[in-house]
């Protein structure tokens, strides 16, 4: 038997077409399928299913498809498959571009489209802070400093919160506008 009549299939059909002839015999045939049968038939189905997975190795590929064709004497006037989308003038770069990554496509700071950057290291900072008074506070059993320290880690999970949505409220408006 050959490839294609185990994957049900004619000598011409496309790729797509013997993609989906393979996974419907595989479908059919894979071991847990038969899981509940008798030994024999999950044998008998195991060995079904590596023949189509041979087949569908083999065909699969269109050097290999094209090989086994011709062992086969299957028709050899077959027009290779090329894909429509695949345009062999085109190229992601531009030849002609000087400057792969232009100023204009990348957000400078400073420039209204990014927070300052003492702003963004604002909550790890008073975090830092915080942890420092808590352990003098605690050694030096302070309660000002205890307190001071409550406050720092209250503003830094309030920064941490607030900053990103700040970020995001300017860039929404740069947007629109």
């Amino acid at each position: 038997m050959d490839y294609y009549q185990l994957l049900q299939a004619e000598s011409s059909a496309s790729a797509p077409e013997l993609r989906a002839a393979y996974l419907e015999r595989a479908r059919q045939f894979h071991p847990d399928q038969h899981a509940g049968a008798d030994e024999a038939t999950r044998q008998e189905a195991e060995l079904r299913m590596r023949a189509i997975n041979k087949a569908w190795d083999t065909l699969r590929n269109p050097d290999t498809r094209a090989a086994y064709d011709e062992s086969q004497g299957f028709d050899l006037l077959r027009e290779p498959e090329v894909d429509p989308a695949a345009d062999a003038a085109w190229s992601p770069y531009d030849e002609d571009d000087d400057d792969p990554m232009p100023a204009e496509d990348i957000a400078a700071p400073g420039t209204g489209k990014s927070q300052p950057g003492w702003l963004a290291v604002a909550p790890m900072a008073l975090f830092g802070a915080a942890a420092f008074i808590f352990v003098v506070g605690a050694i030096l059993s302070l309660l000002p400093l205890l307190f001071l320290a409550a406050v720092c880690f209250l503003a830094a999970i309030g920064l941490f919160l607030l900053l990103p949505v700040v970020a995001m409220s300017k860039s929404r408006s740069a947007d629109r506008g």
